[in-house]
């Protein structure tokens, strides 16, 4: 907050600040793969397959193969998080209110960063969709027909399916808190640890991350998912290097300038920059299961 914005009075405010329901975003931060920026270009490299060859112990040319390293290209884009703060309400404001304001600004770019994971794995699975619960290479398969409850086993089947390219790391599966409250009652999921303290995690993300075996599950808002015909959900899984992001320009620091607008009023913003894309559809997942309303005891 500029020292010119003064306070003529203080407010204490002991509950601190009531906020609407909203998700805090950044979620989905450090479970891709980052690039290579080049300007405004992110290239992220697609490793491809060398054998090697015997030694026959012949004077002869050396049997050359052709090295299989291709990348896959986007170009980044702006985003800015933006609002007009009238000097009238500025002037009177107190350190809990301000504090909301940059609050405010900087969710909505958390959001942002996540909104453009899950628009890349939606555009992904567009561009290579295969038929319902066929597990065909090459493609983004799908799990469910949209009236599964959510089950443990579904999980570990798309996850599995993903090991067994000879994919190695860790699997990402994106739920609902509905279907989370519904894993819980399967013991595996149950007695499972949450993520702890290892990895590049902020503490909202640590709180909603879940590891079981192989699969690390993150719980997000429902604004986060689309449901197709109303009784369905679309909940995604990937490998972190089946998905590229690059996200070179995140200034979670808002600024506040004062404008010749009528009145004058602060234009308070927060910018971005990024992208994100689909490298290797065989390491994606789409889980087309039951929106559940209520909890389905397993029998």
């Amino acid at each position: 907050m500029p020292s010119t914005v003064e306070n003529w009075f203080k407010e204490y405010i002991h509950d601190k600040v009531t906020t609407k329901f909203q998700a805090l975003g950044g979620y989905l931060d450090g479970t891709m793969t980052q690039g290579d920026v080049q300007a405004n270009l992110v290239k992220f490299p697609v490793e491809g397959r060398l054998e090697v060859y015997e030694l026959t112990g012949a004077i002869e040319p050396v049997p050359v193969n052709t090295i299989d390293l291709t990348t896959v290209q986007v170009i980044m884009r702006d985003f800015e998080a933006s609002g007009y703060w009238r000097v009238q309400d500025a002037y009177k404001s107190g350190p809990q209110e301000q504090d909301a304001l940059a609050r405010m600004i900087v969710k909505a770019a958390r959001r942002k960063r996540d909104k453009i994971k899950l628009d890349a794995l939606v555009a992904f699975q567009t561009a290579f969709p295969a038929a319902t619960n066929l597990n065909l290479p090459g493609v983004v398969n799908t799990y469910g027909t949209g009236v599964e409850v959510p089950d443990i086993k579904i999980y570990h089947e798309a996850a599995s399916d993903i090991f067994a390219t000879g994919a190695e790391g860790t699997v990402y599966a994106a739920i609902r808190a509905k279907t989370h409250a519904q894993l819980l009652y399967y013991k595996e999921y149950a007695d499972a640890k949450f993520i702890g303290e290892s990895g590049p995690w902020s503490d909202g993300q640590r709180t909603k991350m879940r590891r079981v075996q192989d699969i690390v599950f993150m719980t997000l808002p429902d604004e986060y998912f689309v449901f197709p015909s109303g009784t369905s959900v679309h909940e995604w899984m990937w490998h972190e290097s089946a998905m590229g992001v690059e996200m070179p320009f995140v200034a979670e620091q808002v600024t506040m300038d004062q404008t010749l607008l009528q009145g004058k009023p602060w234009l308070v913003r927060n910018n971005m920059s990024g992208a994100a894309i689909g490298i290797l559809p065989e390491g994606v997942r789409r889980l087309h299961l039951l929106k559940s309303t209520t909890i389905t005891r397993p029998v």
